[in-house]
């Protein structure tokens, strides 16, 4: 995830659910009802290269993680997961 300014781009890159990526200008949508991600492809690519630029110049973990958890989108914990419903993985 990254976020610059009012935009955050959020990444799913775990191979088994294929890419997905979620945009959202915070300024008009705080609680991330609405991905531009297919919309403002250009806005997209800019946070997608200082993402990529982060990473380049990042270094691994200390501790790899020993299990990577879904977490769902705009659910709680305490709501049940629905097919269709969004998720990402997130590691330990």
């Amino acid at each position: 995830m990254v976020r610059h300014g009012d935009w955050k781009l959020q990444v799913n890159d775990r191979p088994t659910d294929g890419l997905k990526k979620w945009l959202y200008n915070l300024a008009v949508d705080p609680t991330e009802q609405n991905s531009l991600a297919a919309s403002r492809p250009d806005k997209r690519q800019e946070l997608e290269a200082l993402l990529a630029e982060h990473q380049a110049s990042s270094r691994g973990p200390l501790y790899e993680s020993v299990v990577q958890m879904p977490v769902m989108v705009d659910k709680t914990l305490a709501e049940k997961f629905v097919e269709g419903d969004e998720y990402v993985y997130t590691p330990n």
